[in-house]
């Protein structure tokens, strides 16, 4: 797929993925918020300490075939250097590669009680109702920046994390994403919405020590909080020097809920 942001390339990855009408109108309605809005040009207070100098955005690579698919991520994890907890702190793991989901277990009891932790892709065909309800709605907006309305347009991997009304989860659930291809690009989306009285501790950690050219990422966090919820949310980085790094984050927060 080239490098060229278009109508084409943006409708090829949602066909890549089978996606809904519903979500190709929004990428595509994303991508024409993204050449609308203008580029920062440093001199903005928000910016005025980014070089923009060098950055070419437009020349990104939204969508990489996969390249790896395995059963465990032991070698995946030295090969992206992650530094997260060991296998009996946390209680779900879910690994991408370049996008590409090649490791996803959460504990059975979890599961018995509802909880749902998969990637935004699968989620998108599996919990259609709750994922066009509040993925890029009412928390993130495409048209909130040029950054998130690309973000919104290229979305290719993250996590979907739903807590049941009064479930707490004791030990950590876990994000690890790996990007390893020059000139590729990381629009990854973390969505977690945490019932009532629910309580949950979620880590995730990007990497991609071996890059060396301009390579970007541009994700973007929604956390929803109902009454008295609790989520802890903890992001690390280990990034090369080539990537461009910029990330939304944001939650809305219902009574007593932190």
């Amino acid at each position: 797929m080239g490098k060229e942001l278009t109508d084409k390339v943006i409708e090829e990855i949602a066909k890549k993925n089978s996606e809904p009408l519903w979500m190709k109108e929004k990428r595509l309605e994303s991508l024409h918020i993204f050449k609308e809005m203008p580029m920062p040009t440093g001199q903005e207070e928000t910016w005025r300490r980014t070089d923009f100098s060098t950055f070419r955005i437009i020349e990104t690579i939204p969508y990489i075939e996969p390249l790896l698919q395995v059963k465990e991520y032991d070698n995946l994890n030295n090969r992206g250097k992650f530094s997260s907890l060991s296998d009996r702190n946390i209680c779900g793991t879910l690994v991408q590669q370049n996008s590409h989901t090649v490791f996803n277990k959460l504990a059975r009891d979890l599961h018995k009680r509802g909880v749902i932790y998969t990637d935004i892709i699968s989620a998108i065909h599996i919990y259609p109702d709750l994922i066009k309800t509040y993925l890029l709605t009412d928390c993130i907006k495409p048209d909130d920046s040029k950054f998130t309305a690309i973000h919104a347009a290229c979305l290719n991997g993250g996590t979907f994390l739903y807590i049941p009304k009064g479930v707490e989860v004791y030990l950590p659930i876990r994000s690890l994403f790996s990007m390893n291809t020059n000139g590729g690009g990381m629009f990854y989306h973390t969505l977690i919405i945490a019932g009532a009285y629910s309580k949950v501790t979620y880590v995730e950690e990007y990497s991609s020590p071996f890059i060396d050219t301009q390579t970007i990422s541009n994700s973007a966090v929604e956390i929803f909080l109902n009454e008295s919820a609790s989520v802890n949310y903890v992001g690390l980085q280990n990034w090369a020097t080539d990537v461009y790094h910029f990330i939304t984050k944001r939650a809305i927060v219902n009574k007593d809920a932190s």
